[in-house]
């Protein structure tokens, strides 16, 4: 059965923007196990623009997560790569002016210093492949460098499908590197570039055991997990009364700004804010048969206006305008 392993790397990219600790390249590694990937693939780069150190000792510490760890041939990188251990090691080239890695790795002219360093991951027991273009030359020098597999970099073909030319001959070529590397006993993965459409053109290449794919799983992930988040913001903050009214109003935007505006106002209004246990949820506001707005009391609010206020009786009144992009409410509790 073949395997998928997934990249996760552009979680960190997208924590990285606001400079802070979500979303979670750890909780992520797990998660994509959970949810039925083989292993997970990240990648140190001398740059650290995406997984930093930390992210790489967390992930290769986790339990029950198999982590291939992409590294270049920097000596800084190998030692750190040594010392988390990983269950896989891929190297893969790196250039740090390239938006994301542009080929395979020159295996003539790097020769000596990648046997070195696929000498010191054996020694540690650590699966070692190389990251390569699909070529006869490179599948037979990576088996002289007796490396355990080779993953072949498939964006070449990967554009050629998306942009609807003809990719006969670098499948071919993908093929034939394939063919090689498994009747030399090497395991043979695909990575960079896949989709939906071209990873189901390489699943019909029997030799390909692994298929190693992050920036479009996760950049699908965004948009069939955007109604599962906003829907789950939604029940937080509104009430199933207000999301019943929501339905009923064409421009949904205005319709919850003005809710969220009221609700903000009410606990100012309170003066508590959003403390003392006081939720969005809590608030409710619901127009009546002549479409004015009003604040739905329970017992909870009641009770938190009368230990504040020392008051057992009380009105509430909303206002509520908007204009264009703004919402404003003004809210008063009288007793």
């Amino acid at each position: 059965m073949k395997r998928l392993g997934v990249n996760i790397d552009h979680i960190a990219t997208l924590r990285n923007a606001r400079g802070e600790k979500h979303p979670n390249p750890v909780f992520a590694a797990k998660k994509v196990i959970k949810l039925g990937a083989d292993s997970v693939t990240i990648h140190l780069r001398e740059d650290r623009r995406h997984i930093n150190d930390l992210d790489t000792k967390e992930i290769c510490a986790l339990n029950k997560v198999l982590v291939n760890l992409e590294v270049s041939m920097n000596s800084e990188i190998i030692k750190k790569a040594l010392r988390y251990k990983p269950n896989y090691i891929c190297i893969v080239p790196e250039n740090r002016k390239e938006i994301t890695t542009e080929g395979g790795l020159n295996l003539k002219d790097n020769y000596k210093k990648l046997k070195e360093i696929i000498f010191k991951f054996k020694k540690s027991n650590i699966r070692t492949s190389l990251f390569i273009n699909p070529n006869l030359n490179d599948i037979k020098l990576s088996k002289k460098l007796n490396v355990d597999c080779v993953e072949i970099h498939t964006g070449k073909l990967a554009n050629y499908v998306k942009s609807h030319k003809n990719f006969s001959s670098e499948l071919n070529r993908i093929k034939k590197s394939s063919k090689l590397a498994s009747k030399l006993d090497i395991e043979v993965h695909a990575g960079h570039g896949l989709d939906y459409k071209t990873t189901k053109i390489l699943t019909k290449i029997k030799e390909i055991e692994e298929f190693n794919i992050g920036h479009f799983i996760i950049g699908e992930s965004i948009f069939y997990g955007l109604p599962k988040v906003i829907k789950s913001f939604i029940n937080r903050v509104y009430s199933v009364r207000e999301q019943r009214e929501s339905n009923l109003i064409k421009n949904k935007v205005a319709f919850f700004s003005k809710r969220f505006a009221a609700k903000e106002a009410f606990a100012k209004a309170l003066g508590t804010g959003f403390r003392m246990k006081l939720n969005f949820k809590d608030i409710e506001v619901v127009n009546d048969k002549m479409g004015k707005p009003n604040y739905v009391t329970n017992k909870k609010i009641t009770k938190m206006i009368q230990n504040k206020f020392k008051i057992k009786k009380y009105n509430c009144f909303l206002s509520i305008s908007d204009e264009k992009k703004y919402s404003t409410a003004f809210a008063i509790i009288q007793s």
